[in-house]
This record gives structure tokens, C-alpha cells and sequence, in this order.
């Protein structure tokens, strides 16, 4: 991967985050009531996505960005989540594809009801595709034989990448 791959991927999956609490997060520490700041980490930033080393490196970032913020400003006030689809439908997905794990496609709609259904509940962890957790459980129980599965599924999708445009930070 071109290291200007890895700097726009950088940018907007990890960059963006502080830039914004860079400027927001001294304000709203002055001010009264509840903040929310939501970062999109996507589900491969707490699994990974086969083929795609720079989207899966800073989307880990974007939920360690997520922690750090939650755990640091919690006290005044300011409430992180984390939010981590798996395929949401919108330009970067092509048409035909089946959702990572074949969990399906979801509306943008679905998602943002998620997100504000966390906010209410002042949750961290948003996971608009439920199924997540359980792979996340499931990676955490015995990380050799996730790792395993999780080569059998690169080679498996392989072929199908090898036929499907692109997903890149310059798309977006």
C-alpha cells in the first residue's frame, strides 16, 4: 500500500477524531449538561478487515481514540461512543456486497436510529450489527483459532476483492 494511501486513510479515519476534540473538548468542558461525541470506528476496528490494512490499522486507532476520550473527559460530562458497523449502505460499498461475515447491508437510517438509541442510553459501544459482538467474544475467548478463521476467510473473500473495485480514503 502507497504511503499516500496510508496518509488520507490516516486523516480521515483517525485524524479527524482529534481535530474535532482538539477544538470541541476545551469548550465543552466549561460548559453544563451532557456532550456527545461520537467517533466511527467501524467493526473492523475491533476485529479487522481481511484485505485492508490501512482501513483496519486506523480504524483500531478510532476506537482507542474512543476509549481514551471516554475514560479522560467522562468527568465532565462528555459522553463517547464508539460506533462500529459492519456494511453500511452508502458510496464506498459496491453494489452486490453481502456485509462482512454476510450480515447484511444496512440502511443509513438504521444506523443513525442506533446511534441516537446509544446516546439516550449513554452506551460506549454501538453496534448496529448485533451479530459483532459475538465475534468480538468469540476473538477475545481463544485468539489463535479467531486468527485462523479469520485466514481461512481472507482466502476465501480473496478472489472476490480481486474482482471488486477498490475502497479508499480518496473515494470519499
Amino acid at each position: 500500500v502507497p504511503n499516500d494511501e496510508w496518509d488520507r486513510t490516516w486523516k480521515v479515519n483517525v485524524m479527524q477524531h482529534v481535530y474535532v476534540a482538539r477544538h470541541l473538548f476545551p469548550l465543552w468542558q466549561q460548559r453544563p449538561g451532557d456532550k456527545h461525541f461520537i467517533i466511527t470506528a467501524s467493526a473492523a476496528g475491533l476485529l479487522t478487515q481481511v484485505g485492508g490494512l490501512p482501513y483496519s490499522v486506523s480504524k483500531h486507532a478510532a476506537v482507542s481514540i474512543a476509549e481514551w476520550y471516554q475514560i479522560t473527559y467522562r468527568e465532565f460530562g462528555i459522553h463517547v461512543a464508539c460506533l462500529c458497523p459492519q456494511v453500511v449502505e452508502t458510496g464506498m460499498v459496491w453494489v452486490g456486497n453481502a456485509g462482512a461475515g454476510g450480515d447484511g447491508v444496512l440502511k443509513p437510517q438504521q444506523v443513525a436510529e442506533e446511534v441516537v438509541k446509544a446516546m439516550g442510553e449513554k452506551k460506549f459501544l454501538v453496534l448496529p450489527h448485533p451479530q459483532v459482538l459475538k465475534y468480538m467474544k468469540q476473538k477475545a475467548s481463544d485468539y489463535d483459532r479467531w486468527l485462523k478463521g479469520m485466514t481461512r476467510l481472507h482466502k476465501s473473500v480473496g478472489e472476490l476483492q480481486s474482482r471488486s473495485p477498490p475502497i479508499t480514503a480518496a473515494k470519499l
